[in-house]
């Protein structure tokens, strides 16, 4: 499997895709910084900002990941590159936990970047627009870094979705549905709303995701290479 997670890193690395993410999470911390000076008085604590930041990163991240998933996937069986990777001795359901360990990284990494900046930005208009008077915590930080690990899983356990509509159900269009539908959970709601119901609700899109991985190690499994 380390041999899989490699050789997809490479390929990735010569396109870019870092550069992307980046990118993306500048223009992000850009965006929250007017919404940061026009809901003034909905935005005076870190945890409403926590909010903010996340329902933006997971905008950055899905999208990105459900580029990425036809990537790694739909262009293998496109450029039919699939069927030489599934005649390896390697079990197929190896080869395809390779691919979402990549995914997984690449969420992480989108996810820390596209919170993190905004996070950052706000924090410095704030020293001149004093809207947050309360200190930022030890707590805060624990806060924020449990944040970044379960939504990083969350939009790992989407990529699941986004593997389906690659292997079992080959559809760019329900690719595209089921990301609106997985951004749907982080946007819902007032900006106040606290933390806890947020991981409640990624919570269940999370559960849901997963049952969309049995049928598709299934297809993998049976797939025929000929």
């Amino acid at each position: 499997m380390g041999v899989v997670i490699q050789c997809e890193l490479m390929k990735l690395k010569h396109r870019g895709r870092i550069f992307g993410i980046i990118g993306a999470s500048l223009v992000v911390a850009g965006l929250m910084v007017p919404i940061f000076l026009l809901l003034e008085t909905g935005m005076n604590d870190w945890n409403t900002i926590f909010v903010v930041s996340f329902i933006l990163s997971a905008f950055v991240t899905q999208i990105f990941l459900c580029v990425l998933s036809g990537e790694i996937f739909t262009q293998e069986y496109e450029q039919k590159t699939m069927n030489v990777m599934l005649m390896y001795p390697l079990a197929r359901s190896r080869l395809y936990y390779g691919k979402m360990a990549v995914m997984f990284m690449y969420a992480l990494f989108a996810t820390v970047l596209s919170a993190l900046f905004p996070l950052i930005a706000i924090s410095i208009v704030n020293i001149f627009h004093v809207s947050v008077t309360e200190p930022f915590t030890f707590g805060h930080g624990l806060t924020f870094v449990l944040l970044l690990i379960v939504f990083s899983v969350t939009h790992t356990a989407g990529s699941i979705v986004y593997s389906y509509f690659s292997i079992v159900r080959r559809s760019t269009l329900l690719k595209v549905l089921a990301c609106i539908l997985l951004i749907s959970p982080f946007g819902g709601g007032e900006t106040g709303e606290n933390v806890l119901f947020r991981l409640i609700s990624v919570g269940i899109m999370t559960i849901l995701s997963l049952l969309f991985l049995i049928p598709t190690l299934k297809t993998l499994k049976y797939e025929d290479v000929g």
